[in-house]
């Protein structure tokens, strides 16, 4: 398992991998040969700054190890200090100064990088990398180079000052220098580094950036002028992994010249004049790097936008409710897909009209005088009922909620509205609907229907004074038919019954299936009793006739009842009862016939005839 690093960290390939041991050893050669280099580096006369990358290095090396192997790395460290002091032939006292000065920088920026900074932030926020230039290369400088210049000093009697504006600096610009690339490292890995740094365009740059840091310190009177603008134009376009890799290249480039004696008149002024000869440069190398983290923030927050926009339009496009979005002028703008898809249009052809444009005439109406006009002063609305139009003039049922989005100035930026399709929905629930007020099999109005036109006819008659007559209806030898043809031509006959009487109908009246053969009638408006009877003689008539169901003619019949409002009941239990005891009176009179309910006629009595 990987070494945890520390939060906000990728684990890095190579140096987070090794083992402990192996670790310890890679710090102590790579401080080593550092630490030489830097040396090497540094001009033999005068008081001028060492480039000091080394405690840079380690500081980095301790990010990528999880705080339990500090230890060890401490040790390789100590090592790795009293060797270069060892080659370059420091005495043991002096060596135990430069050792507790460079441990305690490198373990102070270490802990304060791993508390208190992020280094994925620092890549992309101009304070988070602040934050690390500071904790990380100047506070341990800072308090590394009291240590040293106070031992340094008090045994020799050099100047306390110019030691520790030496330590600092030269730390300190190894840390400004390094640390930035440290934590891109840190985060993003070898690999993916190199791979941004070998971008054609960022090559090119860290060749100028080179060529201007070679070429100006030795011919212009200002040079960090130039080579801060073409660090600027490499951070612009390198990103930060090409403003890192820039900034430890200028200066270790300086460094160079600084050996070479490039910088002399500058170097020969006095001490404090040379230890602070390499401010500027520290200057120079701090904005470019930020002005890289704060380019990386605006990428990362325009590919985020970007991103999201591409997130919206596929959810826009693709999800399965129709979206549209309208401008203050009420036109158009853009439409999703499955809008496209269930109206039949392509986008090109709707952009720029007006929805109502794709409304039947009554939606169109109600969402000019009352929808659009709500949405604009509530600011939105909720499942509000239209009937769109599809190319082919076919109706579609939507549901629509929309809500209305301001600009920054407070003015009207568009409409969006979520358009769903509720036509097979209102289908079904006009399907039910149907289905609980009228016989499935014939189609027409069940019990429940018959039983709420009665009542109302019921009130309308005792407030009106009307006469209206119910009709009570059962087909005569009906369960004979079912036993000798099959209950499928007995629903067959049953159909072919309904529609004769359902053909008898005036505009008035209403007749029902209660169940089995069972059928009743609400005749309206009657004048008389007669008038209820001629239309019983009629119905009588029309059912008599044969009825061919498949290869078979049926002949069939109808016993028929009536009860006659206010006569012969003034509720509509009274009429149904009294017309089904008229109705049995019919068939045992011989049935084919109808019969008026009388409660003073015999049981025997005979019926009027049809």
């Amino acid at each position: 398992m990987n070494p945890p690093g520390p939060p906000g960290t990728a684990p890095a390939a190579g140096i987070a991998r090794v083992p402990l041991a192996a670790a310890g050893v890679l710090l102590a050669g790579a401080y080593i040969a550092v630490a030489l280099g830097a040396i090497l580096l540094s001009r033999e006369s005068g008081k001028i700054a060492i480039l000091w990358y080394a405690n840079a290095m380690a500081v980095v090396f301790f990010q990528f190890r999880p705080s339990r192997d500090w230890a060890v790395l401490t040790g390789a460290l100590a090592v790795a200090v009293m060797a270069v002091n060892a080659f370059t032939g420091k005495d043991f006292g002096l060596s135990l100064v430069f050792l507790l000065g460079n441990g305690f920088e490198v373990l102070l920026g270490a802990a304060l990088l791993r508390r208190f900074c992020s280094p994925a932030a620092s890549l992309q926020e101009v304070c988070a990398l602040l934050k690390v230039l500071l904790l990380g290369g100047v506070v341990p400088p800072f308090f590394s180079a009291l240590i040293a210049a106070a031992a340094l000093s008090a045994g020799g009697g050099d100047d306390f000052l110019a030691i520790w504006l030496i330590w600092f600096e030269g730390s300190a610009l190894g840390m400004v220098a390094l640390l930035p690339l440290g934590m891109l490292l840190l985060v993003r890995g070898w690999r993916s580094v190199s791979q941004e740094v070998s971008r054609p365009e960022v090559v090119l740059g860290l060749v100028l950036v080179s060529a201007v840091a070679g070429w100006a310190p030795q011919w212009v009177e200002h040079p960090y002028i130039y080579v801060s603008t073409s660090l600027v134009l490499l951070a612009a376009i390198g990103h930060m992994a090409g403003a890192a890799s820039a900034v430890l290249l200028v200066s270790i480039i300086v460094g160079i010249l600084t050996a070479k004696g490039a910088f002399g008149p500058v170097a020969d002024t006095d001490a404090f004049g040379e230890a602070l000869f390499y401010l500027p440069l520290i200057l120079t190398l701090v904005p470019p790097v930020l002005l890289a983290a704060s380019l990386e923030r605006v990428r990362r927050t325009l590919r985020r936008l970007a991103e999201s926009e591409e997130d919206f339009r596929i959810l826009y496009n693709e999800t399965p409710a129709m979206m549209q979005a309208v401008d203050p002028q009420g036109k158009l703008v853009s439409v999703s897909e499955a809008w496209c898809r269930r109206l039949g249009y392509c986008a090109e052809e709707v952009i720029g009209q007006r929805p109502s444009e794709f409304m039947t005439a009554e939606s169109r109406e109600r969402a000019l005088e009352e929808i659009w006009p709500r949405l604009l002063r509530e600011g939105r609305i909720d499942g509000a009922e239209l009937q769109m139009r599809t190319r082919s003039g076919a109706p579609v049922d939507v549901r629509i909620s929309a809500i209305r989005q301001r600009s920054l100035d407070g003015g009207l930026l568009r409409t969006l509205a979520v358009l769903t399709d509720v036509t097979e929905e209102k289908r079904l629930a006009e399907q039910m609907t149907y289905l609980a007020h009228h016989d499935a099999l014939t189609g027409l109005p069940n019990r429940m229907r018959f039983e709420d036109g009665i009542q109302h006819a019921c009130v309308h008659g005792h407030r009106h004074h009307d006469r209206f007559a119910v009709l009570y209806m059962d087909l005569d030898q009906f369960k004979h038919i079912n036993d000798t043809l099959g209950h499928g031509v007995g629903d067959e006959l049953l159909k072919a019954v309904a529609q004769r009487l359902n053909a008898t109908l005036r505009d008035s009246d209403m007749v029902s299936r209660l169940g089995g053969d069972e059928f009743v009638m609400l005749a309206k408006n009657l004048c008389s009793r007669e008038d209820a009877g001629a239309i019983a003689r009629k119905l009588v008539k029309r059912v008599a006739q044969p009825v061919l169901v498949g290869d078979a003619t049926i002949n069939v019949s109808i016993s028929l009842g009536i009860a006659v409002f206010p006569d012969d009941g003034k509720t509509p239990a009274a009429l149904i009862t009294h017309a089904d005891q008229a109705m049995y009176r019919a068939k045992r009179n011989g049935r084919n016939q109808f019969c008026f309910f009388s409660e003073a006629a015999p049981e025997g009595d005979a019926p009027a005839q049809a």
